[in-house]
């Protein structure tokens, strides 16, 4: 698909959308042994003004003036300049997707498992491979904002019928989901997850997301796939939510 650069932002940030207060770089030390990811600060750095100069921590400074994701910086990781993340809890604990993250083995076979196993519901979901091509985010797309504490409850339910979480213990192919808490706790993001496309990853086909009908390829042209994604309607997560709710209300009074 041919599309302009500032096209291809805009389909982007439709679909990606976290927190529009903050957002997170990627950084590794210099031999490579350890990499995190840190909010992106203008006066990183600055002397008189950014405490890490005196081995201070970002947590701990007052001076913290954090970037806004605008689409300078979107551009600067689909180009595969930079490697960035997203926060994707609201202040208002609502969020606008959600992503279930599989690791191990049997990745593969577990997130298609998922994403089926969604299909079910009427919940439709994509499945990208991780920076390291050794796991995947499974996304699901909201057309509005929607609690976390109910987004989680669905997915999590969904993840109980295929036998990967259960009260007591998780299957080594599941991680976590993002957002990963329901509420904030008022001292910090929440958790963050790393944005897909990231341009030089892309070449090897990781951050990319993948064909399950061509044997977990990525798509050929990943922006027609993008442009494609359907959103899922609140009123569809409502009664999802509800039919769950309901099943757990005659669970505990048997």
């Amino acid at each position: 698909m041919n599309l302009s650069p500032q096209e291809k932002i805009n389909i982007f940030k439709d679909l990606f959308k976290g927190r529009d207060d903050v957002f997170a770089t990627r950084w590794e030390n210099k031999d490579k042994t350890k990499s995190g990811y840190t909010p992106v600060c203008l006066n990183e750095w600055k002397r008189g003004v950014c405490i890490k100069i005196g081995r201070g921590k970002c947590k701990d400074c007052e001076n913290q003036k954090y970037a806004l994701p605008n689409d300078y910086y979107i551009e600067q990781h689909l180009r595969g300049n930079k490697s960035y993340g997203i926060y994707p809890l609201l202040n208002d604990n609502t969020s606008n997707f959600l992503a279930v993250d599989f690791d191990g083995e049997s990745w593969q076979k577990a997130a298609v498992n998922f994403v089926k196993k969604c299909e079910k519901y009427g919940l439709l979901s994509y499945l990208e491979r991780s920076r390291s091509g050794n796991g995947g985010h499974v996304w699901l797309f909201f057309n509005d904002k929607y609690p976390a504490f109910k987004s989680r409850n669905i997915v999590i339910n969904i993840l109980r019928e295929l036998k990967v979480v259960d009260q007591f213990d998780k299957d080594d192919s599941f991680d976590r989901v993002f957002p990963n808490q329901e509420t904030l706790s008022g001292k910090g993001f929440g958790n963050l997850i790393a944005l897909p496309l990231q341009g030089e990853l892309r070449k090897n086909g990781n951050t990319a997301f993948l064909d399950l009908e061509g044997d977990l390829r990525p798509f050929g042209d990943q922006w027609l796939f993008l442009k494609q994604v359907k959103k899922i309607p609140l009123g569809i997560l409502d009664e999802i939510y509800s039919k769950f709710n309901q099943k757990e209300k005659i669970n505990k009074a048997v």
